[in-house]
């Protein structure tokens, strides 16, 4: 088992010599997939091939290419494997003569230790359905609870969102039966990582699941493991607030549980009681550690040292003079230093969540530690392991390795080393025989097949008609899968192989593995071609092997089109040169989200009514980019043509929005270092820096604009300020013409929190309007303002320009004297204040209000025909002090004729969707002003800070995680979890989906997923 047995202490009997020699090197066919970023290392629980030994054989899972492995121990050669449909992360658990895996396709396998053969299987959550998971294909419910077996009963968990539901299992070893199973705790209300911030958001699993007397711990990826009765699967306790919020506070995140014995366990570097999760102690990295029954033996910085277990527990008296007792690690029996460093000399969990040095400190996993009979084992942060006499006190051996040593095992004298480039070393006893001799590596060598000429050419021909050679591709109905491989070598498309006939899916997994082709480029599934359970509309195409010799209609077309991509995507299908051609659609009711408010017009809203309750997960993923802190408020997403643009801290990244695929990245160094900084107004100030157009990606930085190609992110044009030495501040886009305004460099407005970050390129107001021709880049005409123009009041409807000239609001500005009596000045009227309309294409003045003119925002209702004037004003207090948050105003857009004026107190920036307002927690008519009185937000949760987006049927916010209101239900708070949204807008809908790129780089809170997503209405059963 993995760490030797339930408890998963790192200790073993079984003795090994302390002076060792290699006896065989097995290098990968292909490096761990693992299944999350090595920017976030407190999901490290698959960098390496896990290997157990038991009966002779080495065993271990591929992430890669989702086989499981046995290899004779001896030798290292190949004994047999065993195909799953998903990665295979964690180490198998081993009891008498059966071997039970858990993959991301969602199932438990329990296989014949001896001959892999399929003895029975469980699957976890309630039917076959897949997403993509970080560019892999695996189950809604992948079994990421790594096995356990004790006393004839394995337990195992599937489920890592808890909106979807979780599921925990106890099962009878031999036959499988289900004794208990938990489906309940991903359903939980709990407080999140911020303290007063409830949400239905409950257990995830993700980790080695440990057990010991009646604890079973079950690690949920970031966050402190949760802990249920090992005997009826009762939850007992998830201390998710408590001991995850961040800021040098956050206790025992991670994968790795180590019982130190029944009322003990460790999780990454701390202790805890294990009948309530009470916080004992830090300072012992699990990882690299082993539990003795007399000792504990460790590794840190340069030492490795050993504690009496009697030791641990010390007799203090509390301030009140009562005894208490301690747990305490200060007490070493004995310690040897290293001339490597053997273990992490960081304490991770104290690293603030705005270190500088916070990807150096917090990227480096500890390397393993195991102790076998009196020899201690242990891996070097220099890719070496090294071995200790405990009798001795010495080091024996030494020996380098290609990678981290992140997995050990130890039977039958031989000790077997994992590394995170998918090797696998055996050491045996020093024999003075053959010293130092050299050991030839056993690597798979891939064999190419010859392909009939009919498959090569229809490849060929496939890959022409399509007109693109990446993405992902369906081969349904595959055959013996040579469609696929004439594919696979032509292309760099990613192929995912269907078929229902086990005896070709067999032949088509050998000749592609032996290809070297298997798991990361092409998967074959067994399953019914006609409902494959696959994703939707994630196919850019679709084809069949088997309609090379039978025709095209041996597939289904429901099923054809339901894959489809609707941007491109194309089903070719038939003998060669007779294609038959399917192309994806457009779902019905799909919007956009072209600006930082959703359009020009700052609605706040998009036209998507495809969206709607409730949600679940299309696909999630990691994106490799740095992102400025969620404290700096930078810009939204946008999406149009099926195309996310997400802006990193430097340069922007082109997604496709239906399956989370990085199209292209353009590179801006620096584009948002100004907002990577600590609690700022950031875009709730400035606006955004880009919009979209047509085809276009408009993005400022300085005093020019880039114009990139939407779909490729090539550079089309290049547009400067018309104001000589100025910088671009405002910038829209709208029927051909691109807006921007020349920024006022004198005007820095105050840091509202702390006074720690710097404001000088964070600018909020501007002394020019200005309209570009989009194609030629000339000035078609510049305002000059009388006074100054806010960037957030700006709006664009229906070939008008709507803007508010007026004079600068003082109190906005940093004052050191005035600011140590009062958190927040006083705001006042402004005295001199016009609200005006220009002509979108000459500049000129249409209509002018100068009567009681405060606004800080406008919106506008080209449908019905209503001007918005209103406040930002935010949840938290990072707003401005002019923001005030208690007043909204409605004008007949065509001609200026103020039509309501409403006193109202809200804490969001207002949302027009079609003719209601949403103004958190009120609703009003868009036309009359008047409260919509059956609309209330009452219970979203006040402790984060954001602001609220729309669409026709939903409302998006944070409250605790991911909190929406479907409208077409009421008001309710509803939640998907376990992601936090970002401190401003970073979820928005479009495409008939909410997409939210991660905001929380840097965030050490225990949220349990760090990762960006798209959310689809959930699909019928």
């Amino acid at each position: 088992m993995y760490r030797a047995d339930a408890a998963r202490s790192g200790y073993t009997s079984d003795p090994l010599p302390a002076e060792l020699q290699p006896a065989w090197v097995r290098k990968a066919h292909g490096l761990p997939q693992p299944a999350w970023s090595g920017r976030d290392t407190r999901m490290p629980f698959d960098l390496a091939f896990q290997p157990v030994v038991a009966g002779g054989l080495v065993f271990f899972g591929s992430s890669s290419d989702g086989r499981v492995y046995a290899l004779d121990a001896r030798t290292g050669r190949e004994k047999w494997t065993y195909f799953t449909d998903g990665p295979v992360r964690f180490a198998p658990a081993v009891w008498q003569d059966r071997l039970f895996v858990g993959s991301d396709d969602g199932y438990l396998y329990c296989l014949g230790a001896r001959t892999g053969k399929l003895l029975w299987k469980r699957r976890g959550g309630p039917n076959h359905r897949m997403v993509l998971g970080n560019d892999r294909l695996i189950s809604r419910w992948p079994a990421r609870g790594g096995p356990v077996v004790k006393d004839g009963i394995v337990y195992f968990g599937a489920g890592i969102w808890p909106a979807e539901g979780i599921y925990l299992y106890a099962l009878e070893a031999a036959t499988g039966k289900t004794l208990w199973v938990n489906d309940s705790s991903g359903d939980l209300v709990l407080e999140q990582p911020h303290a007063g911030n409830r949400a239905r958001s409950g257990v995830s699993i993700q980790g080695y699941l440990a057990l010991a007397g009646p604890a079973l711990a079950v690690p949920t990826g970031r966050a402190a493991p949760a802990v249920f009765d090992g005997a009826s699967g009762q939850f007992r306790y998830f201390h998710l607030m408590e001991l995850g919020p961040g800021w040098g506070k956050r206790k025992g995140g991670g994968p790795f549980v180590t019982f130190l014995d029944d009322e003990v366990y460790g999780v990454e570097d701390d202790i805890f009681q294990a009948s309530d999760g009470r916080f004992l102690a830090r300072g012992l990295p699990v990882s690299s550690a082993a539990v003795l029954p007399d000792l504990i033996v460790l590794a840190q910085g340069h030492e490795i040292r050993a504690i009496e277990k009697s030791s641990l527990w010390r007799e203090t008296k509390a301030k009140n003079g009562e005894p208490v007792r301690r747990l305490s690690l200060d007490d070493v029996a004995w310690r040897v230093s290293c001339p490597d460093p053997v273990g992490s000399s960081v304490v991770r969990a104290t690293a603030s969540n705005e270190s500088s040095d916070w990807p150096r400190a917090l990227q480096v996993p500890d390397p393993a530690l195991v102790v076998a009979g009196r020899t201690v084992v242990a891996g070097t942060l220099n890719h070496k392991i090294v071995t200790v006499d405990m009798d001795s006190k010495t080091i024996v051996t030494s020996a380098e390795l290609d990678g981290a040593a992140l997995g050990l095992a130890v039977a039958d004298r031989a000790l077997y080393v994992a590394t995170d480039q998918g090797t696998i070393y055996c050491f045996v006893g020093a024999e003075p025989s053959r010293p130092g001799a050299a050991i030839s590596p056993i690597q798979p060598r891939a064999v190419t097949p010859r392909l009939p000429k009919s498959y090569r050419e229809m490849a060929r021909e496939i890959l022409r008609t399509a007109g693109f050679t990446e993405g992902y591709c369906v081969d349904l109905a595959c055959g013996d899968g040579s469609l696929a491989l004439a594919l696979a070598q032509a292309s760099q498309l990613h192929i995912i192989a269907v078929d229902k006939d086990p005896h070709q899916v067999a032949v088509a997994r050998a000749t592609l593995s032996r290809a070297g082709w298997y798991g990361t480029r092409v998967t074959v599934l067994e399953r019914d071609p006609a409902a494959t359970g696959l994703p939707p509309q994630f196919a850019g195409l679709v084809v069949s092997g088997r309609s090379v010799t039978r025709g095209s209609r041996v597939t289904a077309a429901e099923e054809v089109g339901r894959l489809l991509h609707p941007y491109g995507g194309v089903a070719l299908l038939g003998r060669p040169g007779h294609l038959t051609r399917t192309v994806g659609r457009i779902p019905a009711g799909a919007g956009e989200w072209t600006h930082q408010y959703a359009d020009a017009a700052n609605t706040l809203c998009s036209a998507d009514d495809a969206a709607c309750s409730p949600l679940e997960m299309r696909w999630f993923t990691d994106f490799g980019v740095g992102m400025p802190s969620r404290h700096g408020r930078g810009p939204a997403p946008l999406c149009r043509h099926g195309i996310m643009i997400v802006e990193a801290l430097d340069g922007l990244l082109g997604v496709d929005a239906f399956t989370g695929r990085r199209l292209w990245f353009y590179p801006l160094e620096n584009v948002l270092a100004a907002y990577d900084q600590e609690h700022l107004l950031g875009t709730a100030g400035t606006g955004s820096n880009m919009c979209l157009g047509d085809d276009s990606v408009f993005v400022r930085q300085g005093g020019r604009c880039l114009r990139l190609h939407l779909k490729t992110g090539a550079l089309v044009r290049e547009y400067t300020v018309p104001d000589t030495n100025g910088v671009w501040g405002f910038v829209a886009w709208s029927g051909g013409i691109l807006y921007g305004t020349s920024a006022d460099r004198t005007y820095v407005v105050r840091q509202p929190f702390r006074n720690v970050s710097k404001m000088e390129d964070l600018l909020t107001q501007s002394r020019t309007l200005f309209a570009l021709d989009s194609e030629t880049g000339k000035a078609r005409w510049i305002y000059e303002a009388r006074r100054s123009i806010r960037h957030n009041a700006i709006a664009l409807g229906d070939g008008r320009v709507y803007l508010i000239d007026k004079s600068k609001e003082i109190v906005d500005l940093p004052d050191e004297q005035r600011d140590k009596h009062a958190a927040l000045p006083r705001a006042q009227e402004p005295k001199d204040a016009h609200l005006l309309c220009l002509d979108a294409r000459t500049g000129g003045i249409l209509w002018e209000q100068d009567q009681d003119i405060y606004g800080t925002t406008l919106a506008v209702s080209s449908k019905h025909d209503v001007l918005l004037m209103s406040y930002q004003y935010s949840q938290r207090s990072y707003q401005l002090p002019s923001e005030k948050g208690d007043r909204l105003t409605g004008f007949r857009a065509s001609d200026g004729h103020r039509l309501w004026d409403t006193a109202a107190r809200y804490i969001s920036r207002p949302i027009i969707n079609d003719a209601t307002i949403y103004a958190q927690p009120h609703a009003f008519d868009l036309r009359t002003g008047t409260r919509r009185v059956e609309f209330a937000l009452k219970d979203r949760q006040p402790g984060g800070c954001g602001t609220m987006t729309g669409s026709t049927h939903l409302l998006l916010y944070r409250s605790g995680t991911l909190g929406y209101t479907d409208l077409l239900r009421g008001s309710a708070v509803q939640n998907y979890g376990p992601v936090r949204p970002g401190c401003w807008i970073n979820a928005i809908v479009a495409e008939g989906l909410v997409l939210m790129p991660d905001a929380t780089d840097r965030c050490t809170c225990s949220y349990l997923m760090k990762t960006s997503m798209a959310l689809a209405p959930k699909a019928a059963e």
